[in-house]
């Protein structure tokens, strides 16, 4: 996805090094779902941040987070909603991601509060490194939540492909 510019934002702001800026460290961790690559799972190790690498259910992983952050490239997931942006979505997880199209339309009016430029590694670092603002974002999982009631959830889905079966009946 876009993990090397999150390393280059973390790197940027100093993060994962809690002896070097102890007053304004944000408690930070990995959690990779799956295998994890061995050099993704190396440069976070070395950036000192701790990393929790396994298989695990979506609604276990989500239930682990406090916010997710998902730096998107702009090359994908530019056509198709990205899933994980929106299980985050349905188990109530405020996402920083970053500012597509598609994930614009998915985010509705939440956009404008959780959309980073993609590929720009100071916007995320200033976000980052900032523990209010990143206090804030993460108050708004009811938000999400919501949203993904009003558009996606299955009973949303149901009746709007039950209404395009009427159409072409």
């Amino acid at each position: 996805k876009g993990l090397e510019m999150l390393l280059r934002a973390l790197d940027e702001a100093g993060l994962g090094r809690a002896q070097s800026h102890p007053e304004s460290y944000v408690q930070m961790s990995f959690l990779l779902s799956g295998q994890g690559s061995p050099t993704v799972v190396s440069e976070v190790l070395r950036r000192g941040f701790v990393v929790h690498v396994g298989k695990q259910s979506p609604a276990d992983f989500m239930k682990s987070l406090d916010i997710l952050v998902l730096p998107l490239e702009t090359d994908r997931g530019t056509q198709v909603y990205p899933n994980v942006l929106l299980e985050a979505m349905g188990h109530g997880v405020p996402v920083l991601v970053s500012d597509l199209p598609v994930v614009r339309e998915a985010l509705g009016a939440l956009a404008s509060e959780l959309c980073l430029p993609p590929g720009e590694a100071t916007a995320w670092s200033k976000l980052l490194s900032d523990p209010d603002a990143l206090r804030l974002k993460a108050q708004l999982g009811s938000k999400m939540k919501e949203r993904f009631d009003a558009v996606f959830s299955d009973s949303r889905l149901a009746m709007l492909w039950g209404h395009c079966l009427e159409l072409h009946s």
